[in-house]
């Protein structure tokens, strides 16, 4: 396998597993622990497909069984904001750095302080 092909694959197992998690918390739906799969009335597949298209209609018949392992993999592990980069990415030691302004400055002895000494 090219390391695209399972970049790509992941990227799908997380799409399927966000989808799968926010279609279990909507009203009605549930989860056969022992078929993995999501359970609902044939009316709220209709609701859940066109709140989250077509592909949620795969997982009337399909298991997916990776479901709770990728929850343990995802979940609190997302990193957001600034700081945030993958192992695709590239990054410099200058966005790692944080700056900071005078007004941020410690209270007490400064370099300059102490090198008067």
């Amino acid at each position: 396998m090219e390391k695209s092909q399972i970049q790509d694959k992941e990227k799908d197992l997380k799409r399927d597993y966000r989808m799968l998690k926010e279609a279990r918390m909507q009203s009605g739906v549930g989860w056969d622990e022992s078929q993995f799969k999501l359970q609902a009335e044939p009316h709220l597949w209709e609701n859940l497909e066109i709140s989250f298209g077509t592909r949620i209609k795969t997982f009337k018949t399909k298991a997916f069984p990776l479901y709770e392992s990728l929850g343990q993999l995802y979940e609190g592990s997302i990193a957001e904001g600034n700081f945030n980069f993958t192992s695709t990415s590239t990054t410099s030691r200058e966005d790692l750095t944080q700056v900071i302004s005078d007004d941020d400055e410690p209270e007490g002895d400064t370099e300059a302080d102490i090198a008067e000494r």
